[in-house]
């Protein structure tokens, strides 16, 4: 039977315009699996394949496919269902959608949208393979565990009991790396990721990780450490073609528990066996390791010699009120500690999960925060613009005081308590939405950020010193411009809450000087860390 797998477009043009190609690992996961199981199977990416809804949805209906997966995010949502509407117009294979916002929105999803079939909550693979067979077989797919949809008769989403997560992560087959081959071919550089383990022990009232990756159960499940080299092993030419991280898609690499420390401990020694080094990039938390003792200090030393020479750590924010709302269990000072030792380790990465702004949040949080961001070199505007995002699912959502939502991709329907940070709030997205300085900047430092790393790992870290201490230098600079700016408006909002916020005279200053500077870091170091011409300017 034919399907096709799509990855919508974004409809963030942040996204779109300044940021490399992602592989979708989901669609690769589950285009492996119905391989296995016989199905035809193609894979469209609307960014990488440069197509709008219009021309997949053509193509789409060309094929003569019966089954359609969508896998969506609140980033692609609109895109997926103007998919999903010109297919319905003329086609009548059933239309999927998977993924976390699908599946704590799916009764909202189903309701207003008749073009959407079926909802496959939580985790795809094993639940769209079951429905694939059901549909070939002409069999009832409305049965299936897992599945909401739209009942006509009853004129009322059914959602089905939630499947059991499958039990071993080793029953899955290598992930399909269609669009990577397809970029490899055209020589655009593309990130792509690998699964090592499903599950989050730590309930983040932010995040529904938590939640999704277990089908709602708090299981924790891991890919054998054969199998993960072996794949690692197949994917080394992208990386050493284009300059890129190999990203471990896993809510948190390595925690303290016992089983977490033996499954790294065999992968390290898997991959030294056999020889295999790849650089790869992380998310770690502040408690992931203990840094006063050396054992833990010795193990960060042995990730790093077979690849780890990234992490991303969630650093949420700078302030321990905001942490405990956020239900981190973390102290600023143990994330600040975290941050330093694995920066002197040679391990930090080039950017670090932020959350400026939450409905309570306050001036002096704020100011926390920002103080924060500048001792770790991560204050920019993208770090101090980001706020909560109400994802379905999330608790944190169940404890806001929220409006309606304007749309089923709506993550921003609420306002702040503080009058002081909405007008800073107001100040900080006015900047994000009319200048290209936020992405251009955090996309930048990140890219030459993570050429370092890379370079170090083949080269040797001696060889990078000096380049990476005299980048770091340049973007202290530039932060310390953000930081100055960002002291100025904080001191006129603790005098008046409701001020009208700097005259255009002072945003351009601040914009231009920036962007002045960006563009000399750019030619400065781009070419010095990528001679061979494999990744382009950001602004050409």
């Amino acid at each position: 039977m034919k399907v096709v797998l799509v990855n919508p477009q974004t409809d963030n043009d942040d996204m779109r315009e300044m940021y490399i190609y992602h592989e979708n690992l989901a669609l690769g996961l589950a285009a492996a699996l119905l391989r296995n199981d016989g199905h035809d199977v193609s894979i469209i990416d609307l960014r990488v394949d440069r197509k709008n809804e219009r021309e997949a949805s053509r193509e789409i209906a060309a094929s003569g496919c019966a089954l359609i997966g969508v896998s969506v995010n609140y980033a692609t949502l609109p895109s997926a269902l103007k998919l999903a509407q010109l297919i319905k117009m003329s086609g009548t294979a059933a239309i999927v959608f998977g993924g976390e916002h699908a599946t704590y929105l799916d009764e909202k999803l189903l309701g207003e949208y008749r073009c959407v079939d079926f909802v496959i909550r939580g985790e795809g693979e094993d639940g769209l393979g079951e429905l694939a067979r059901a549909i070939e077989r002409g069999e009832e797919p409305r049965a299936l565990r897992g599945v909401s949809y739209f009942d006509e008769e009853r004129q009322r989403v059914i959602r089905n009991p939630n499947r059991t997560p499958m039990p071993s992560l080793d029953v899955l087959p290598f992930a399909a790396r269609d669009v990577a081959l397809r970029c490899r071919e055209r020589g655009i550089p593309i990130e792509i990721g690998i699964l090592g383990q499903r599950g989050c022990p730590f309930p983040c009232s932010f995040c529904n990780a938590n939640r999704f990756l277990g089908n709602d159960t708090m299981s924790l499940r891991y890919r054998s450490p054969k199998k993960m080299v072996d794949e690692m092993e197949s994917l080394r030419p992208f990386f050493a073609e284009q300059n890129l991280l190999l990203r471990f898609y896993d809510a948190t690499f390595v925690t303290r528990s016992l089983n977490s420390r033996a499954w790294v401990l065999d992968l390290c020694s898997e991959l030294e066996n056999r020889d295999v080094r790849v650089p790869f990039d992380v998310f770690v938390r502040a408690d992931s390791f203990d840094f006063d003792k050396p054992g833990d200090l010795a193990l960060i030393q042995r990730l790093r010699n077979v690849g780890m020479v990234s992490t991303y750590l969630g650093l949420e924010a700078g302030d321990d009120e905001t942490l405990d709302i956020y239900n981190k269990k973390v102290r600023k000072n143990a994330s600040l500690r975290a941050f330093t030792e694995l920066r002197n380790l040679g391990v930090s990465g080039s950017t670090n999960g932020v959350i400026t702004f939450h409905q309570q949040v306050t001036l002096p949080q704020i100011r926390n925060t920002l103080n924060f961001l500048r001792e770790v070199g991560l204050c920019t505007v993208w770090n101090l613009t980001s706020r909560v995002e109400t994802l379905p699912g999330i608790r944190l959502g169940d404890e806001m005081s929220v409006k309606p939502r304007r749309s089923v991709w709506d993550v921003a329907n609420y306002d702040l308590d503080d009058p002081g940070s909405t007008t800073l709030l107001r100040i900080l997205t006015n900047i994000n939405t009319n200048y290209l300085l936020p992405r251009f900047e955090d996309h930048l430092t990140r890219r030459l950020r993570d050429l370092v790393r890379i370079r170090s790992f083949y080269d040797g870290a001696e060889s990078c010193a000096g380049i990476e201490k005299d980048l770091e230098a340049g973007i202290s600079r530039i932060q310390q411009r953000t930081y100055a700016f960002m002291e100025r408006l904080l001191i006129r909002l603790d005098a008046d809450p409701r001020w009208a916020g700097p005259d255009q005279g002072e945003l351009l200053s601040f914009v231009d000087g920036q962007m002045r500077m960006l563009g000399a870091l750019q030619a400065k170091f781009l070419t010095k860390l990528a001679p061979n011409g494999t990744l382009e300017p950001v602004l050409a």
